[in-house]
């Protein structure tokens, strides 16, 4: 996969989550996910704030997902958007490119369209430029463009402090070779307390090669963030260029779930105290603290559950400023060889319930299961699957004649162990 390709589809997907996340929704896989239309669908009536028609929720065929698909692109194109060459066949075969170019189109449309005063014959992305160099002006700077001159990790924490003075207030104090931490700090600043949400990673921002609709779709929301009332105005110290310093892995890229991952405390200009830390979220993390006299403080952390860990961290017994961090951990990698089928065949019997069992809990992703059961001369009449939770699957069919039959069952597109499955029809 391309970079830039691999960037904007994560963004992408941090966008569509930022929505879906209000009906406890989530996307894993942007170009897999959006297959069977179902989250598509939501997405656009969370958008437009209403039903955009009768959605199959449990679409077990190509038709089904076809036919959602067709749901939300006809949605959007009714509301004024112009797609050229992407039907819903491209979108339900998992097309990488179209899938990017719609997010991109739905983005345009009910997001930055949405906030663009004025806009004249200027492009999205000229209209975003001349006005955050009017939000920088009084700061001394002058972006000329929205992707490298955001590199050196300057732009950003002044853009913070401009939004809302104060906030960031010794942001020409960072450190000039800290790129990465002090995007970090200013984007979960933009988060904590501008509703500002980090779609993109800090490392990205700070790439000379980073994406500028990656770059759009992140900085088009400080057009329309408002201040969150308790702001630390006028007395938020930033850690960089404070006493304690926090960084690492762990708050600059998401994780991975039952992945170990670290990041550090740095207390040494701090003077004597203890760091104390606090973790809440999801699960209780298994946190291994490994410190040594005179060197950063290592906090090395393993998550099995996915979601947000807010981590408060206190030196000497009080909060450090930007306390809480936050990591976020997300759903284990797709891996279709490990879901385990169990009770399955080699028989099956005409005119009766047939039982099998699927658990898909290791495999990852969010749950894409699809069977399909081919018999002699006609397909099983009735499949039923039910979710027990944790991603494992009760799961019932029927077939009417005897014969040989082939059991498909596929997550997240991809065959499982043993998939197709021989069975035999007796009476």
């Amino acid at each position: 996969m391309e970079s830039w390709v691999k960037v904007q589809k994560a963004t992408f997907e941090r966008w569509v989550n930022s929505h879906l996340s209000k009906r406890q929704l989530q996307v894993v896989d942007l170009f897999d996910d959006f297959r069977d239309g179902v989250r598509l669908c939501f997405l656009i009536e969370m958008l437009t704030h209403g039903s955009i028609g009768r959605v199959n929720k449990f679409p077990r065929h190509h038709q089904h997902r076809i036919e959602n698909c067709q749901l939300a692109l006809s949605k959007v194109i009714a509301d004024g958007v112009k797609l050229v060459n992407i039907g819903p066949e491209d979108i339900e075969g998992g097309n990488e490119k179209l899938t990017l170019g719609l997010t991109w189109s739905i983005i345009l449309k009910y997001q930055i369209s949405s906030v663009i005063s004025d806009k004249g014959n200027k492009s999205p992305g000229q209209w975003l430029l001349e006005w955050l160099q009017a939000k920088l002006q009084p700061k001394g700077l002058r972006p000329k463009n929205l992707t490298k001159d955001w590199n050196d990790g300057t732009m950003l924490p002044a853009l913070v402090d401009a939004i809302a003075p104060g906030l960031f207030p010794d942001w020409d104090a960072l450190p000039k070779d800290q790129a990465v931490p002090n995007i970090t700090q200013a984007m979960h600043l933009a988060q904590d307390w501008l509703g500002v949400h980090i779609l993109l990673l800090p490392q990205d921002m700070a790439d000379p090669t980073v994406d500028e609709k990656s770059m759009m779709t992140y900085l088009y929301q400080f057009v329309s963030c408002t201040l969150a009332p308790g702001a630390p105005i006028g007395n938020h110290k930033a850690i960089n260029s404070g006493n304690v310093r926090v960084y690492g892995p762990a708050l600059e890229d998401d994780v991975h779930l039952n992945v170990e991952t670290r990041f550090f405390v740095d207390a040494t200009k701090a003077g004597q105290g203890t760091i104390g830390l606090s973790f809440g979220g999801p699960s209780k993390p298994k946190v291994d603290v490994r410190s040594k006299p005179g060197q950063p403080q290592e906090v090395v952390l393993t998550c099995d559950k996915a979601g947000d860990y807010d981590v408060v961290i206190q030196f000497d017994g009080k909060e450090i400023p930007h306390s809480p961090v936050r990591i976020h951990v997300c759903p284990a990698p797709i891996d279709a060889s490990q879901v385990k089928v169990a009770n399955l065949g080699p028989n099956c019997y005409p005119g009766q319930i047939n039982n099998f069992q699927i658990d898909g809990s290791k495999a990852g992703g969010t749950g894409y299961l699809e069977i399909g059961i081919v018999g002699p001369t006609q397909p099983a009449n009735q499949i039923f699957v039910e979710h027990l939770g944790d991603f494992k699957f009760a799961c019932k069919f029927v077939v009417v004649e005897k014969g040989n039959f082939l059991c498909n069952v596929k997550w997240h597109g991809e065959h499982v162990p043993g998939s197709p499955f021989a069975l035999v029809g007796q009476v």
